[in-house]
């Protein structure tokens, strides 16, 4: 998923990624998105798995 994230972003130019379903794929696109500065639109994947991979804390 983040090659052909990577390449629409470095390629195509895109301005905006849309990503679903599950972590596996949502978080490289994500991280290729968050990386090249495009935003990202993502739905399917559990937040937490999103969030705690970026060192994020639900407590606080």
């Amino acid at each position: 998923a983040s090659e052909v994230a990577n390449e629409l972003i470095l390629q195509d130019e895109v301005d905006l990624m849309v990503t679903s379903w599950t972590p596996e794929n949502v978080n490289p696109v994500a991280d290729a998105c968050e990386l090249n500065e495009v935003p990202c639109l993502s739905n399917g994947a559990p937040w937490q798995a999103y969030y705690m991979t970026r060192g994020g804390d639900p407590a606080g």
